[in-house]
């Protein structure tokens, strides 16, 4: 037993990267499991930033076309037959808004889709100058099987899109 004692550190002194690596022996372990936590949360925070960006970016976009849609009607289109406080093709633009946002599936209410002529609820009466569309939607936060509230995020995050354009018709 004496020998292999004096056998293991002549090893040593021959070569001391043996040594070292036999004294380092779970160090790997041990950073995997102080780095992989932090890791996972940083990936899962990108991961819902990322999705917030994707929400709002198709939030935007239905806004952007619905109102390109109602700048590019015709002056007897908007000067339709109005139907209580909205024209006919407002309606269509606020349907081309839903179904653009169709793809979201919100989850906690419907959105909301706001259609004015000149900062006011179009009513077919006036010709507009500028046509807007404001589309309000309420984003769950629950992307991943852990609730949000557990680490103090909000149970849903208000989106606002929101398109303004000249009127192609003046």
């Amino acid at each position: 037993m004496e020998h292999d004692r004096w056998k293991l550190k002549g090893k040593c002194m021959r070569n001391v990267f043996l040594c070292r690596r036999a004294a380092q022996r779970g160090v790997a372990a041990v950073e995997c499991a102080i780095i992989l936590p932090v890791f996972i949360l940083v990936l899962t925070m990108l991961m819902y930033f990322g999705w917030i960006c994707w929400h709002y970016t198709v939030t935007q976009k239905a806004a952007h076309d619905a109102a390109i849609f109602l700048a590019r009607t015709s002056l007897a289109e908007i000067r339709g037959q109005s139907t209580g406080l909205e024209i006919p093709i407002a309606g269509v633009a606020r349907s081309i808004a839903m179904q653009e946002l169709a793809e979201l599936n919100p989850g906690i209410s419907p959105p909301f889709i706001n259609v004015l002529c000149d900062g006011l609820g179009c009513d077919g009466f006036s010709t507009p100058k500028y046509v807007s569309i404001v589309i309000r939607v309420n984003m769950s936060t629950r992307i991943f099987p852990w609730s949000g509230q557990d680490f103090g995020l909000p149970p849903s995050i208000l989106l606002t899109g929101r398109a303004t354009t000249e009127y192609a018709g003046n």
